[in-house]
């Protein structure tokens, strides 16, 4: 009879999160748990995605009988931080997704991407593309941010050396780090002495212009100043 009764009566009193963080899995077990929401169990748990967007999975085992659920998530992976003009807008997923979270979920997700009007196709090849732009040694120095300019003259990629490379748009990019490469070993055989007092710590930084590289140039300069 107490197991018809608890059939007939499936309410859950008690839920148990596992997978997130503490300054998740408190807001997640006080939804669940309707302190902040009149609805039943289940409706809350369906509106899981829409009010968490850091969620990537969500699996719920319920134990009806003994008036009880224990919700397993996991999170989505940040590759950056994202902004719109300069305000917070969230965090870049790997599949191209901007969606909103603490920032204290993320304290690893330390790469600026200013994603301006970017569109998802846009934002789905920057996504990609940072898969291998953050491979340590691919880049002359680690990236510190990514800003979108425009349709035309695409992204631009700021390294923690001082460097700015104008990208342009996000293909070709295996072929575009290697040109990359053999354009600065070039520069530094042609001008080993501006191209040292560039890349130092007290010098100018440099620009390395990627824009046309469909074109078969690639531009050097200094940041302020004449192309070598």
């Amino acid at each position: 009879m107490p197991e018809l009764l608890a059939l007939l009566n499936p309410r859950i009193e008690s839920v148990e999160v596992a997978g997130a963080p503490a300054a998740l899995a408190g807001p997640l077990s006080r939804f669940l748990r309707g302190e902040s929401a009149g609805a039943g169990f289940s409706a809350r748990a369906a509106e899981l995605a829409q009010r968490f967007p850091a969620l990537q999975a969500v699996h719920i085992r319920r134990d009806w009988l003994g008036h009880r659920a224990r919700v397993e998530v996991t999170l989505r992976r940040a590759l950056g931080r994202a902004l719109r003009g300069g305000r917070p807008a969230g965090f870049l997923d790997p599949d191209g997704v901007v969606f909103r979270a603490p920032e204290t979920l993320y304290p690893e997700a330390r790469l600026v991407l200013e994603v301006g009007d970017a569109d998802a196709a846009r934002l789905q090849a920057l996504a990609e593309a940072l898969d291998v732009l953050s491979r340590d040694g691919n880049l002359p120095a680690p990236m510190e941010r990514l800003s979108y300019r425009s349709a035309y003259d695409g992204w631009e990629v700021f390294l923690r050396d001082g460097t700015k490379v104008l990208w342009g748009d996000l293909s070709w990019t295996r072929e575009k780090l290697a040109r990359l490469r053999e354009a600065l070993a070039e520069a530094r055989g042609r001008f080993p002495g501006a191209l040292a007092a560039a890349s130092s710590r007290d010098g100018v930084p440099l620009v390395a212009d990627l824009r046309y590289f469909e074109d078969g140039r690639v531009l050097l300069r200094p940041l302020s100043g004449d192309r070598f």
